[in-house]
């Protein structure tokens, strides 16, 4: 890495073969990855704390969902009022 008083060396420079995208693409890609997570979990809300159990960070879901810190933070400190949790019954224990 070069200092503030030295010269860059041609070597130095890294240049990106990627393209820039517009912002419309970058856009167009955020909302295609929402739509697929959505799809997978259902709804937001419930992507959200996918995620989060998952053992990512809120501001990582923000960025990854393109949604507001604020309404992640908001999903994952308000409990559920009704879960819809299907909890298999387990088997009675044999009585002797």
């Amino acid at each position: 890495m070069a200092k503030a008083n030295q010269a860059v060396q041609p070597s130095e420079v890294v240049v990106s073969a990627v393209p820039a995208q517009t912002k419309e693409q970058v856009a167009a890609t955020q909302k295609a990855k929402l739509t697929e997570l959505v799809a997978k979990y259902g709804t937001k809300s419930q992507m959200i704390r996918a995620l989060a159990g998952e053992g990512m960070q809120r501001k990582d879901i923000a960025k990854l969902t393109g949604i507001r810190y604020q309404h992640v933070r908001n999903v994952l400190i308000t409990p559920i009022k009704n879960p819809k949790v299907a909890v298999e019954a387990e088997p009675a224990p044999a009585q002797a």
